[in-house]
């Protein structure tokens, strides 16, 4: 971990702030796992935020970090995949009246696990490995992304 702790290069603020909100949909899933509406609940999130959050990543900031962690971006990558076909199999769970649980569970762990690699591990190595000019350029082309998608900007914070 770099001496100054988490701090977070203010291009990547969307996205730690959105893995805020992944963090607590983990905790719900463990919390109540077997739960039709938590089960419901996650999905809506799944479908109205995840889904895009994952899309500004491998867009405009896996594109960056390749060229710095190349095996970071591909973990980054595969976990998606795998919150993707997890997803795709609670929903699956929902419909047929299945067993949620173990799904739930395995949600909320990989979920979990998935942001707090990227916040203590890549983040830091890609905000240290990249140059300032080259972390603004990658804010401003997310900024754009979300922007297009109907995501207003959220971070307001300066660099250092």
């Amino acid at each position: 971990m770099s001496p100054r702790g988490l701090f977070r290069a203010p291009a990547l603020v969307p996205l730690s702030r959105d893995h805020h909100e992944a963090l607590i949909q983990a905790l719900w899933l463990r919390r109540r796992a077997g739960e039709a509406p938590a089960a419901l609940a996650f999905l809506d999130f799944h479908r109205a935020e995840l889904e895009g959050h994952m899309a500004d990543e491998e867009d405009v900031v896996l594109p960056v970090a390749d060229a710095v962690d190349p095996s970071g971006s591909a973990r980054i990558r595969e976990e998606h995949a795998r919150l993707r076909a997890l997803a795709a199999a609670l929903q699956a769970a929902v419909g047929s009246g299945g067993d949620l649980a173990p799904t739930m569970e395995d949600l909320s762990r990989l979920l979990h696990d998935h942001v707090r690699y990227e916040e203590r591990e890549f983040f830091m190595a890609l905000q240290d490995a990249l140059p300032a000019d080259a972390l603004a350029a990658m804010g401003t082309a997310l900024e754009a992304h979300r922007e297009a998608r109907g995501v207003a900007a959220s971070c307001a914070i300066r660099p250092r």
